[in-house]
């Protein structure tokens, strides 16, 4: 289920604010805003929206930050179908396999959104 952006929007920012206290070197940098997404995501996931909380989370300038704790890091929108291959280890999810991207990778595991259905924008490892 979508949660609401604001509510994302107040993680993220508590997020930074426990990284910066513990001592990461996180740039004050401006929220940037949330653009559509690329075309090929929703040619390749065969999906009509992309939920605006990943559009404004991808949108974000922490891409080349290591935000996330053990060298994890978010991943960028696919830059083509090769984007499915990640997601050969999604069997037995309870929605189509191709309906979720790539969003996080913490050394061989990998997170990702659900685009669409009654799980959309829950994030599944």
């Amino acid at each position: 289920m979508l949660d609401d952006l604001d509510v994302l929007r107040d993680a993220v920012r508590r997020y930074r604010d426990a990284a910066a206290a513990a001592g990461f070197d996180w740039p004050d940098q401006p929220e940037a805003p949330a653009g559509p997404a690329p075309e090929q995501v929703h040619r390749i996931f065969a999906v009509d929206h992309v939920a605006e909380q990943l559009t404004w989370l991808t949108a974000q300038p922490w891409h080349d930050l290591e935000a996330l704790p053990d060298g994890g890091s978010m991943e960028p929108w696919p830059p083509g179908a090769d984007a499915l291959d990640y997601l050969s280890m999604s069997v037995g999810t309870p929605f189509p396999w191709r309906e979720q991207l790539p969003l996080f990778r913490f050394d061989r595991l990998l997170y990702t959104f659900v685009l669409a259905g009654e799980h959309e924008g829950e994030i599944w490892g």
